[in-house]
């Protein structure tokens, strides 16, 4: 099963991410290993909008591995004030919605967009022109780089606000990102109100 992290605060904002078309450096949690892919790795829903997620773990509780998946992408810790989650379609994917108290939600995402994220960037440009070379390199450099090489950029977007919700609108039945209009569409009308 797949699980997303939705990390908002009560307003409706929330945090967006744009997920690379490849990957150049994962993490694998089981393991406690990383590995790089110096001539990358095609990434699922590369070049499209994305919310922080990915595989859940066996019988790993939704919230955990949404957390774990949200760090692993964001080298962010979440530390909500209230979790809800919720399963869709049939049990095929699942998020937890990670309600945060305004003044970190504005810290947090701001190290994600201006800090972390660009160190991931460097070190993906590193791993190309091979003077990283092995996985254990990466944070020796860049220590707030992600553990997990998969989000490009991210963004604050807001559910109440009418231009950001029509872009959403779009996804509804794409069969790429739809199921993050779902998701997102949970949260404004179930969980904000």
């Amino acid at each position: 099963m797949q699980v997303y992290a939705v990390y908002y605060e009560q307003s409706g904002r929330f945090l967006l991410g744009s997920k690379l078309k490849k990957g150049y450096y994962f993490y694998n949690s089981s393991t406690g290993k990383g590995e790089i892919k110096p001539n990358g790795q095609p990434l699922n829903g590369g070049g499209n909008f994305a919310l922080p997620g990915g595989k859940r773990e066996g019988t790993e509780p939704i919230t955990t591995a949404a957390r774990r998946e949200f760090t692993e992408e964001t080298a962010a810790i979440i530390k909500e004030i209230e979790t809800k989650e919720q399963t869709f379609s049939s049990g095929a994917y699942s998020a937890a919605y990670f309600k945060i108290a305004d003044s970190n939600f504005n810290t947090t995402v701001t190290n994600i967009i201006k800090t972390n994220l660009p160190q991931g960037l460097k070190a993906r440009d590193d791993i190309i022109n091979r003077t990283i070379t092995a996985y254990n390199q990466i944070h020796q450099k860049y220590p707030q780089a992600p553990q997990d090489n998969e989000l490009e950029e991210a963004y604050v977007w807001d559910v109440t606000d009418p231009e950001d919700w029509a872009q959403i609108l779009k996804w509804k039945d794409d069969p790429v990102i739809g199921w993050y209009y779902e998701i997102l569409e949970y949260l404004k009308l179930h969980i904000l109100n």
